[in-house]
């Protein structure tokens, strides 16, 4: 039986009763490939079918498990073989399952996916609605009580849209998504979806793509291997962003609009470093994907703005009650071409000069920003006027010497623009607005640039 088969970036064996008589496969989509393929059928009747290109794993957070079946991994050399290891040797957890069961590996992910689903593949009716409701559940409830994965087709304005998901307990999982408390989830584009189907009265539904029993001990391998199957879903269904699918699926592989409802590579599952990068969705034409690129960008300000104030409070405290700090040491260059060491004392935007003679050991020193109410009698910044908050201001260190003696020193600087800098950093340690400080003659602030590093600016 002659076979055709569109190319994926997982290798996948295939039972001749997996393939139709119009000779796809189950992993075929309803657009064609023109990567390199190859179907060898082997003395048992049983088509293998390869994946043409090995994935290119590009950043930290994604690997995908590229397998072989036993006659292919005969035939790679073992210098391919060192090379797809190293690759993987990045993403332990998955180097670890790839290198030792291969075969295995693929075969479990292979058996679970559900009975029927492989020829429904093969239909090349992914994305029409009339194809996916037949394989629906009728509702909820009839979800198994077992681990797998799903695909929630949401429509929206007549559109499908999909979300691939996995779960320990299937049935569990999605009467979560179905609450309506879990929709308010502002970060989450999958509800938002939701929310939008619903609000136009649309339908949504549920599919159970794979299915497994649940071990007496989950095992990493296992969670793995859900990752895995989760992966190839996603790609099948394109539920990923395109700069996601564009890294997994072959190069000439058509791309469908972007009607996606997953974020982040299901690789990434448990990792707690897993991050959702969503800057492209700033410029999509998918209205839905601009709002929930706009939610989520005030979320992660506003989360930023909090720490960076909670950082900034703490640190205030402590250099108004002095305390302990490593100086910052610079190898500098003098007009006359000899280099020497410069230790400097650096706060916010205001940076000191340590003078070489106290031979202060840099490693141990005591910081102390006292701010008075009246003039400072040993203030730093000395070319500071009365109605100068700098002429408030003044910055001792502590420590020992190389010799081994005490070290107290009030630092002292005579630049003028240092007055503006101190003048700045004052109006910090009082707590004063930084818009206050901006609008303020004889500050200094750096001004942000969308783009670019920001511009230092002098107020007059």
């Amino acid at each position: 039986m002659a076979a055709t088969k569109r190319s994926w970036r997982i290798r996948m064996t295939v039972d001749e009763s997996d393939v139709d008589a119009s000779g796809g496969t189950f992993a075929e989509q309803e657009y064609p490939s023109r990567a390199t393929k190859r179907l060898q059928r082997a003395n048992n009747d049983t088509v293998y079918a390869e994946v043409a290109t090995k994935p290119a794993i590009k950043d930290e957070n994604d690997a995908l498990a590229v397998f072989g079946d036993e006659e292919s991994l005969q035939e790679d050399t073992d210098r391919e073989e060192r090379k797809l290891v190293k690759r993987m040797e990045r993403y332990d957890r998955y180097a670890t399952l790839v290198s030792s069961s291969k075969n295995e590996t693929e075969v479990r992910v292979r058996t679970i996916l559900r009975p029927g689903i492989s020829a429904w593949f093969e239909s090349r009716k992914l994305f029409n609605l009339e194809s996916l409701r037949k394989l629906s559940l009728s509702r909820p409830l009839d979800a198994p009580n077992r681990a797998g994965i799903y695909l929630h087709v949401v429509v929206v304005d007549g559109e499908a849209r999909f979300y691939v998901g996995q779960a320990i307990v299937l049935r569990d999982r999605i009467r979560t998504h179905n609450a309506k408390g879990t929709w308010s989830l502002g970060d989450s584009l999958h509800y938002k979806g939701v929310i939008k189907c619903k609000e136009n009265g649309e339908e949504d539904f549920w599919i159970i793509l794979a299915e497994k029993n649940l071990p007496e001990i989950k095992t990493d391998s296992f969670s793995l291997e859900l990752n895995i199957a989760e992966m190839l879903c996603s790609m099948i269904f394109q539920s990923l962003p395109q700069e996601l699918l564009r890294k997994w699926l072959p190069k000439d592989s058509h791309l469908v609009a972007e009607k996606h409802l997953n974020v982040a590579s299901p690789l990434q599952q448990g990792l707690r470093q897993a991050v959702r990068d969503v800057r492209y969705l700033r410029d999509s034409a998918d209205p839905i994907l601009r709002e929930y690129y706009e939610s989520v960008r005030a979320i992660w300000t506003r989360n930023l703005d909090y720490h960076r104030e909670q950082r900034g409070n703490e640190t205030r405290e402590r250099a108004l009650q002095g305390y302990k700090v490593a100086l910052t040491v610079y190898m500098n260059t003098n007009p006359y071409g000899k280099k020497f060491q410069r230790t400097v004392v650096k706060l916010r935007d205001v940076v000191l000069t340590v003078p070489s003679n106290l031979q202060i050991i840099p490693d141990d020193v005591y910081v102390f920003y006292d701010l008075q109410e009246g003039a400072h009698p040993d203030r730093a910044a000395q070319q500071a006027q009365e109605d100068d908050p700098a002429y408030r201001l003044g910055i001792r260190i502590s420590g020992k010497s190389r010799s081994g003696d005490e070290v107290t020193h009030w630092l002292k600087t005579k630049g003028a623009k240092d007055v503006a800098r101190i003048n700045s950093l004052c109006d910090w340690l009082a707590g004063r607005e930084k818009e206050v400080t901006e609008s303020t003659p004889r500050r200094f602030f750096i001004k942000k640039s969308s783009r670019g590093p920001g511009k230092q600016t002098y107020t007059t």
